[in-house]
């Protein structure tokens, strides 16, 4: 039971506190590139807030599976004070104070900018602080356990870039199929198109930061071999996957959404890009549970 609940809570941290990266970058982007339409704001702004609240759920649901796991017990597990205390002294302590604080600063981020407060001087300042740090918390959090802990610090510098490039990927895909099936192809060709010169450079923050990952880890002798190997395998070719739904995208869908006033073509084809990514980070949630390479 503890090991799928381990697996479910890391998934759901990926989906949730990490997503929120997108989420808040696309919000802002509909509140400049959309002015007035209401509707839309009040929509992103709860997918902002779902991503920091379900943030903080998550990660405490997280850190409890791993007190009741090790406990050695059933569900009465999670209340064991020795395994609550040992663990909250342990990395995993760590990690689950870091993802509290950056939840808790992206739930202020996108309470200030659906209340407007980026309009007032202190919040032009101040927002893009808040924003900077819950990323920066975010990236701590997600390298304060697991294999990254042996990497030293250049490998978890670059694991906690890579999860916030994968997280500011996956954030942005439920706000962008949103607007193409709000606004349609024309009005939404000018958003799509921006995200993908955006994602152009996080695609290589990605190939940068996930080879060299790979290199660290010393899992390129084992692939398809050992258990991590095979995993590590799997989400492989799942990240190909995800990169010839986003190469069809930005030089097939979105160029034509200019002249066309149907985007449902480009929301069927996020709908798939988004379950292809949920199946990538399960496989990635999942190889924390695994010995690594070696």
């Amino acid at each position: 039971m503890w090991p799928a609940l381990i697996v479910a809570s890391k998934w759901g941290i990926y989906l949730t506190l990490c997503s929120a990266i997108g989420a808040l970058f696309i919000q802002v982007m509909a509140l400049f590139r959309l002015p007035g339409r209401e509707a839309i704001h009040r929509h992103l702004g709860r997918y902002g807030l779902f991503c920091g609240v379900g943030g903080a759920l998550m990660a405490l649901g997280h850190f409890l599976s791993l007190v009741g796991s090790f406990s050695g017990k059933g569900l009465s597990g999670i209340t064991d004070t020795t395994a609550l205390a040992l663990l909250w002294l342990s990395p995993e302590g760590a990690a689950l104070c870091w993802r509290l604080a950056a939840a808790a600063l992206v739930v202020m981020v996108a309470l200030g900018l659906r209340l407007g407060f980026y309009r007032q001087l202190a919040g032009k300042a101040l927002l893009p602080i808040s924003y900077a740090l819950a990323a920066t918390f975010m990236a701590i959090g997600g390298t304060r356990n697991g294999h990254s802990l042996d990497m030293g610090g250049v490998g978890q510098v670059l694991i906690g870039l890579h999860l916030l490039a994968v997280g500011w990927w996956l954030g942005a895909l439920y706000p962008l199929w949103y607007l193409s099936r709000t606004l349609g192809g024309r009005e939404a060709a000018p958003i799509m198109a921006r995200f993908g010169d955006d994602a152009a450079v996080v695609l290589v923050v990605l190939f940068i930061t996930g080879c060299s990952a790979l290199i660290l880890i010393g899992v390129l002798p084992e692939l398809g071999v050992s258990p991590y190997g095979k995993m590590m395998a799997i989400k492989l070719l799942l990240v190909i996957g995800v990169l010839l739904l986003a190469a069809r995208h930005k030089w097939k869908l979105v160029p034509t959404l200019a002249a066309s006033p149907d985007a449902s073509a480009l929301a069927r084809s996020i709908v798939i890009e988004g379950l292809v990514m949920l199946s990538l980070l399960a496989a990635t949630a999942y190889l924390a549970l695994l010995p690594g390479p070696g």
